[in-house]
């Protein structure tokens, strides 16, 4: 792979001069370099046409969104680069590249996150909703239609359930697939990806500086969104591991700042909408692990055989967390 060679074929601030790799162990689909050039940097991704088969509909939401956002002129936004030969996109024997202009003067948050930069990141997720809220989901593709329907991924899970505990528990949460949608709540254009690392912080003030990776915005539900923040930012412990504790002190910084940061653009129902938002992407999510690894693990990558039943312990410990302390939180979601 030569992605100094890929960088070329986009309209670069003078000639690339060498590469280096961004985001690695970090869980990135995509393949993510960043290119130095003569007058500037750049960042370089090899897009995973495996997960996006739809990039059209990708960078047509890219394009859309962060046009939107820069109209608002509020903070720093995305920009692509164009390839020289038109378009957004290069293609070349390696697949399918993209570039952008590489932001400076940012930090990725802590890991784990100390209260400040859970607030500072939910406070520009929230700010994010917000400003797209009035962008019409008409003007939205989705580049992966059913992504948050969670009737039909608790259907697939069920096709090849057996009798282990975790698929018993899975069972008994099952009304969990219906609950958001009982609720008749409105769609929006949502980001889907809200984990921490999501979210580029200023380095000096460590103020929310931009909402990075853009790929799975579409219409959707914000409580799929603040849930996901919580299920990924909330916890002590790895994406694997079920001995996990729900820290609320992050938990309260984390609401709110993303409470603050999206102000009144909620309506009551979809604030009333959250906490339960949190229950359902970590059953969703511990309902995909489980499901992938019953199915022989087709979908997430693996080292070694049993991770993927691991991560579904996991995000099934995250539920009972959250369904047992269900008071506290909903008392600090408010």
């Amino acid at each position: 792979m030569n992605p100094v060679q890929a960088a070329e074929a986009f309209a670069t601030p003078g000639r690339p001069l060498r590469a280096s790799r961004l985001g690695e162990g970090t869980g990135h689909i995509h393949q993510t370099f960043r290119v130095d050039c003569e007058n500037g940097a750049l960042v370089l991704q090899r897009l995973n046409e495996t997960v996006f088969p739809d990039l059209d509909a990708v960078m047509a939401n890219f394009t859309a969104v962060t046009g939107h956002l820069r109209a608002k002129r509020l903070g720093a936004v995305l920009e692509a680069v164009p390839a020289r030969a038109g378009g957004l996109l290069h293609r070349n024997a390696e697949g399918a590249w993209r570039c952008t202009r590489f932001i400076e003067g940012g930090r990725m948050p802590l890991e784990p996150a100390t209260m400040g930069d859970a607030h500072a990141a939910a406070f520009a997720l929230g700010r994010f909703a917000a400003l797209l809220a009035d962008l019409p989901i008409a003007s939205l593709r989705e580049p992966l239609p059913g992504f948050h329907d969670t009737r039909a991924r608790f259907e697939a899970f069920r096709a090849v359930a057996d009798r282990s505990e975790p698929s018993a528990f899975a069972f008994t949460r099952e009304s969990l697939a219906d609950a958001l949608p009982a609720m008749g709540l409105p769609l929006r254009p949502v980001h889907n990806d809200t984990k921490l690392a999501n979210v580029l912080l200023d380095a000096t003030s460590g103020e929310g500086l931009c909402v990075m990776d853009l790929d799975t915005v579409m219409p959707g539900l914000v409580a799929h969104d603040f849930g996901d923040l919580v299920r990924s930012a909330a916890f002590d412990g790895g994406e694997a591991d079920d001995a996990i504790r729900l820290d609320l002190d992050r938990l309260e910084a984390l609401a709110k700042g993303y409470l603050a940061g999206v102000g009144d653009a909620l309506t009551a129902g979809e604030r009333a909408s959250l906490g339960l938002g949190a229950r359902v992407i970590a059953y969703e999510l511990g309902l995909r692990f489980l499901t992938d690894h019953l199915s022989g693990d087709r979908y997430f990558a693996v080292t070694h055989r049993g991770q993927n039943l691991a991560r579904a312990h996991a995000q099934f410990a995250r539920l009972r967390a959250l369904e047992a302390q269900a008071d506290q939180v909903d008392a600090i979601i408010g």
